[in-house]
């Protein structure tokens, strides 16, 4: 009876123990463009959401500290345009500074995974398992972009004092020092 007990437990609890799992696991999670999917995730596996976004963030947090945006990331490194996942995606496969980055990844095609072989792969968009090894690429990619991106000079600025730029860039340090007194937010970009 116990046996047959235990495993309607499991049966009933379906995606929760897989949420129980990661958040005990304190791994990163990675995505692209994913704010919905973690509110969804957070109001339907782990509880009614917070009042305030504050709130929100802090709980967040506590059982995922380490969250990272693919559309976030891409958008930051300055670099990609378009920031939709297959845009980065194609990006990653065909522009010459990612292609030389030294990273190489494959699909698993030698256990007879070959639906993801040959021209039609833009077909595949948007099937689960195509789109997470997209973004897995584009996250191995970006990151590797981006430590190669980090040793270079930042371009000079051309704002002079008293300029509208000059002003903006005063306007944008001053949001900055409120933010950084500011509650934690979720953070995309570790």
């Amino acid at each position: 009876m116990a046996a047959e007990v235990d495993n309607l437990f499991q049966q009933e609890m379906g995606f929760s123990a897989v949420i129980e799992a990661l958040i005990a696991a304190k791994k990163p999670i990675v995505g692209h463009n994913m704010i919905y999917d973690i509110i969804y995730l957070y109001n339907q596996f782990i509880d009614d959401l917070p009042d305030t976004y504050n709130e929100f963030v802090l709980k967040w947090h506590q059982m995922f500290p380490y969250v990272y945006d693919n559309k976030v990331l891409s958008s930051a490194a300055d670099y990609f345009g378009r920031t939709d996942l297959g845009k980065v995606y194609e990006k990653c496969l065909n522009d010459e500074r990612i292609k030389n980055s030294g990273i190489k990844i494959a699909f698993d095609l030698d256990n007879n995974f070959k639906n993801y072989d040959g021209s039609e792969l833009l077909s595949h968009y948007h099937e689960a398992a195509y789109d997470a090894f997209m973004t897995g690429v584009c996250f191995a990619n970006i990151l590797k972009f981006k430590e190669h991106d980090k040793g270079k000079p930042a371009q000079a600025s051309t704002a002079k004092k008293g300029t509208k730029d000059a002003k903006e860039e005063d306007k944008k340090e001053e949001e900055a020092k409120v933010e950084a007194k500011s509650p934690p937010r979720i953070n995309f970009e570790h």
